[in-house]
């Protein structure tokens, strides 16, 4: 009786162990945590920054697709931060890197005609060299600041956004993915 409740214990651990480690899953073994059907296959992250939740994937998204050649798939996820500030991530896959390099280099030229002054700085972030994008949108009367990132890792380009005048409501999305 003794030997089977020690037994008893002792799985109840080991069960234990394996879910709260999040290892019980019907995956591949070489994949971390792989996000929601729309842009899955783009995008893996392991670790949500700490007090951000995923909120869902757009289905149809193509806000990128009508504007730019050579996109071989896009999507968008809608996650929320620790303060409940919405934070988009936008993956876009090219058919080559030059393409997704000359893609960033369009976006800024658009974004930059569209505002007075310079808007864009780039920070190396975990080894990418990132591009940060501060503008201002009005709310409740007066301006505030909006942060985005983008980069490209070989034919990716990413972009990160969030409706908060807090700066790292985005940038810890960007510090997750480009580690």
């Amino acid at each position: 009786m003794v030997i089977f409740i020690k037994k008893a214990i002792f799985l109840t651990i080991l069960i234990l162990a394996i879910i709260s480690s999040g290892c019980i899953e019907g995956t591949d073994d070489d994949t971390d945590h792989t996000i929601d059907q729309g842009i899955n296959s783009l995008v893996v992250i392991a670790d949500l920054p700490e007090g951000y939740e995923f909120l869902g994937t757009y289905p149809d998204f193509s806000e990128y697709d009508k504007d730019y050649e050579n996109i071989i798939n896009s999507g968008e996820e809608i996650y929320k931060d620790q303060n409940y500030n919405d934070v988009y991530l936008d993956v876009i896959e090219f058919d080559t890197e030059s393409n997704a390099i000359n893609f960033i280099e369009d976006y800024k030229s658009r974004k930059e005609s569209a505002t007075n002054g310079d808007i864009f700085t780039t920070p190396a972030i975990n080894g990418h060299s990132v591009t940060r994008m501060k503008t201002y949108s009005i709310s409740k009367g007066t301006q505030e600041p909006r942060y985005s990132f983008f980069w490209n890792n070989n034919n990716y380009v990413f972009i990160i956004k969030s409706n908060s005048n807090n700066e790292n409501s985005a940038l810890n999305m960007v510090i997750c993915l480009t580690q």
